[in-house]
């Protein structure tokens, strides 16, 4: 996959993929998180995209990523709250 939004390839880690079946996040939903998603950098590299999908009941969902030659998705959430 690549994202448009980053100019970047997208790559899953196994944690990611477990994840994402885990808490049943289709690759249709994950793509428009990375395409669309709120993003919540925590550093110039390191950051969360979230967003909210109005047929889930356990919103928000959210990726923790990492900007490097690829887009890097580390794990797959739900119920996520951003810090204040």
């Amino acid at each position: 996959m690549k994202s448009e939004r980053f100019g970047r390839n997208v790559v899953l880690t196994h944690h990611a993929r477990q994840r994402m079946a885990q808490r049943e996040v289709s690759m249709v939903e994950l793509t428009e998180l990375i395409e669309r998603g709120q993003l919540h950098f925590k550093d110039s590299r390191r950051m969360w995209i979230s967003i909210r999908f109005d047929h889930r009941d356990d919103n928000q969902v959210c990726v923790a990523a990492v900007i490097d030659r690829h887009l890097i998705i580390k794990t797959v959430m739900t119920l996520w709250e951003p810090l204040p």
